[in-house]
């Protein structure tokens, strides 16, 4: 199952997300969304609409799948070839 197809089966319907809705499905919080909005930081297309901001379903799929995966860490510090090879 891909981001786009649990998105689509998280908001039955729709095609468009309000700004709480992109910011549950990116992991932010609504506030900061708004703030990255403000600052032109948030790399997602979005439309205004009368009052509300909407995002494209599919560009929110797309946003997600373009973040980078968080792999498992081992305990401690990294060794120095550990930490060169992650930095590239």
């Amino acid at each position: 199952m891909n981001t786009l197809e649990i998105l689509m089966k998280s908001y039955p319907g729709r095609i468009l997300l309000t700004v709480d809705e992109t910011a549950h499905a990116c992991g932010l919080a609504p506030g900061t969304l708004r703030t990255r909005l403000s600052r032109k930081t948030f790399p997602v297309a979005h439309r205004k609409v009368g009052d509300k901001t909407l995002f494209h379903i599919e560009a929110v799929a797309k946003f997600i799948d373009g973040l980078p995966s968080v792999g498992k860490r081992g305990r401690g510090r990294p060794r120095k070839v550990e930490a060169s090879v992650n930095h590239l």
